[in-house]
C-alpha cells in the first residue's frame, strides 16, 4: 500500500474528542505513520499556542497552520509567526 506523503489533520471533531484528549490508538498509527515517512501535520482553527500542545504529543516536525498564525520553516528551522494573542481575541470578539 502506498503512504500519503503528507497527512494534514484538523484537531475539534477530527483528531480530538469531547475530550480534548489524543486517543492512545491515534497516538500510535500516527506515530507509525510518521516512522513509515509519511509526515504528518496540523491545519486547525485552535489558537497557536494551544494547536503546539498537541503537535508536541504527536511530535510533528512540520509546519502548522492555526486561527493566529502558524509554525513555518525557513531554512530548515521551523519559527513560529503569529498575531498576538490579545489582538486576535480582541478581533474575534467583534465578529
Amino acid at each position: 500500500m502506498d503512504l500519503p506523503r503528507l497527512i494534514v489533520l484538523d484537531l475539534d471533531g477530527t483528531l480530538l474528542p469531547e475530550s480534548k484528549q489524543i486517543s492512545s490508538r491515534s497516538l500510535r498509527v500516527l506515530s507509525q505513520l510518521q516512522e513509515a515517512g509519511a509526515q504528518v501535520t496540523l491545519a486547525t482553527g485552535k489558537f497557536l499556542h494551544l494547536s503546539r500542545i498537541y503537535a508536541e504529543q504527536l511530535q510533528i516536525q512540520a509546519p502548522l497552520v492555526a486561527l493566529d498564525g502558524a509554525r513555518i520553516s525557513q531554512r530548515g528551522q521551523l519559527s513560529e509567526r503569529g498575531i498576538e494573542r490579545r489582538i486576535a481575541i480582541e478581533a474575534l470578539e467583534e465578529i
